[in-house]
C-alpha cells in the first residue's frame, strides 16, 4: 500500500509537469535506460539486499536508487501514455 500511494502522489505531483514537456522529450524520457554503473551498482546491492548482507549504510543507498527509479519509471509511464495520445489524436 505505501508504494501504490507513493506512486499516486507522484502522479499526481509529476503530471502537470510532463504537460509542460515537448514530444522530443517524452520520447527521450520514454526510451531512458540507467546508464551502466548504476544499473551494476544495483544490482550488486540487490544481490547483497536478497542475501540479507546489506551493511546500514547500503541499505540507506540501495532505498535511495529504488525511490529514484520510481520517480524515473513514473515520468517514463507518463510520457509513453502522452506520446500514445499524441499518435491517436
Amino acid at each position: 500500500m505505501k508504494t501504490s500511494s507513493l506512486s499516486h502522489s507522484l502522479d499526481q505531483v509529476l503530471g502537470p509537469l510532463q504537460d509542460s514537456m515537448s514530444p522530443e522529450f517524452k520520447r527521450t524520457l520514454a526510451q531512458y535506460r540507467v546508464n551502466a554503473k548504476f544499473q551494476k551498482q544495483l544490482d550488486r546491492l540487490a544481490k547483497k539486499n536478497t542475501e540479507g548482507k546489506l551493511t546500514p549504510e547500503e541499505k540507506r543507498e540501495y532505498r535511495n536508487h529504488l525511490s529514484a527509479l520510481k520517480v524515473i519509471t513514473i515520468l517514463r509511464v507518463q510520457a509513453r501514455r502522452q506520446l500514445t495520445e499524441l499518435v491517436q489524436a
